[in-house]
């Protein structure tokens, strides 16, 4: 299979290779069931309230794998850069977001005071929202920031990474180095 240069969506092209994939292996499968199934993924494929309900379902794997990326990318960071707490401190507010910078540092265990933790939160939210959009602009082809806000928008991720982007993303789509580390 080739991916569509028109459409330029990694996903588009995994969601038609699995489901060529699932199609190839029922054919080989012999018995009534083949027919059968063969007919339920023909149906899912071709009807529009199934096709939406499993674009749906796909959307929110794609948004899970994106951002399980970004999680996994902030805490090689974290791991990698001394004194930094991105993963900790963002996963922190996240697990809990209705306790205060103060709540939030004495969870770091004494690795953090509250202003520091404010400090590297931000940071951690920018780099956050750095990363996830670079992981977008991967899974594009040849994208450009129209393309990247889209997919964002589309997958609902825009809503977690908006207030973040820095204001020229859309040209740099990276944030400097000084900002990203603590």
């Amino acid at each position: 299979a080739s991916v569509d240069a028109d459409r330029g969506r990694f996903r588009y092209y995994l969601k038609t290779s699995v489901r060529n994939a699932v199609r190839s292996h029922l054919r080989q499968r012999k018995g009534p069931k083949t027919i059968q199934s063969e007919a339920v993924v023909a149906g899912v494929a071709d009807s529009p309230a199934s096709a939406e309900s499993v674009g749906d379902e796909w959307i929110e794997n794609w948004r899970e794998c994106l951002m399980d990326r970004v999680w996994q990318t902030l805490e090689q960071h974290e791991h990698s850069a001394e004194g930094n707490l991105f993963h900790t401190v963002l996963r922190l507010s996240v697990e809990y977001p209705k306790e205060s910078s103060s709540q939030l540092a004495r969870r770091t265990e004494g690795q953090i005071q509250a202003a520091a933790f404010r400090k590297q939160l931000s940071r951690a939210r920018r780099m956050f929202a750095s990363t996830l959009l670079n992981e977008v602009a991967e899974t594009l082809d040849d994208p450009s920031a129209e393309e990247i806000e889209e997919e964002l928008v589309e997958t609902g991720l825009m809503r977690f990474v908006g207030d973040f982007l820095p204001d020229d993303w859309r040209t740099s789509r990276e944030l400097p180095d000084e900002q990203a580390t603590a």
